[in-house]
């Protein structure tokens, strides 16, 4: 019986080639998708400031968000030092229903719920502006900062909610624009630090902190001030 010859890399390279160039190829693009997400995630800087919204009622078109971002610029800084001031805005918008006793909040499949769910998990938002029922729901799983951990007792404001939340239309902060356009009785509040969390939620305490000295220049901001 004739001995079969020994393939060459060359040979064994162009029979693949020739059978499982497809494969190949489409391995290959996976590959240098990848390299790419993981060099983009790597130089990825967080935002200054993480804020999320929860509640009805609300809209803020691409212009509205820009002065939303201009007006945390004005009481913040650049925390994460890459020489440019950012926020991130994570909108979680309810339906509403007009009745003949006002607007009620609808959310037939708890789309809303499921994503306020994951997103307490899973965002980087570290101050808060809820709906009254959405507040009671991160009291209820303890995630807010006592309002006097982080504020001084002289510029408590009054009215403290639970005493971790502020009525927003309530503080001077609210004539800003941007700001202005959230519900009038949206709550202003702040997250647990990493910490002292017990959800994991992937915040640096760090970055945290920034966005406590935000949220901090946010309740003390008079009008007519930097």
């Amino acid at each position: 019986m004739e001995k079969k010859e020994k393939q060459t890399f060359r040979e064994w390279a162009e029979n693949i080639w020739y059978y499982y160039k497809w494969l190949v190829l489409f391995i290959g693009l996976m590959i240098v998708f990848a390299v790419i997400c993981i060099v983009q995630l790597a130089q990825k800087d967080e935002p200054d400031v993480d804020v999320m919204f929860v509640g009805p009622g609300y809209y803020l078109d691409q212009a509205s968000k820009d002065n939303l971002g201009d007006s945390f610029e004005l009481i913040s800084e650049d925390y994460n030092g890459d020489g440019k001031f950012t926020l991130n805005l994570l909108d979680i918008t309810l339906p509403q229903l007009e009745t003949s006793e006002g607007k009620i909040n609808v959310d037939q499949y708890n789309t809303g719920l499921k994503r306020f769910e994951a997103e307490i998990r899973t965002s980087d938002a570290a101050i808060y502006i809820l709906d009254r029922e959405y507040f009671d729901k991160c009291m209820e799983l303890s995630l807010l900062t006592p309002i006097s951990d982080v504020i001084d007792d002289a510029y408590l404001p009054e009215n403290i909610i639970e005493g971790c939340g502020i009525t927003l239309s309530e503080l001077d902060i609210y004539s800003l624009p941007g700001f202005d356009r959230f519900p009038e009785d949206a709550i202003l509040c702040l997250r647990r630090s990493p910490e002292k969390d017990d959800i994991d939620y992937g915040k640096s305490a760090s970055a945290w902190d920034g966005n406590r000295r935000s949220f901090v220049a946010a309740v003390k901001y008079k009008k007519g001030s930097k």
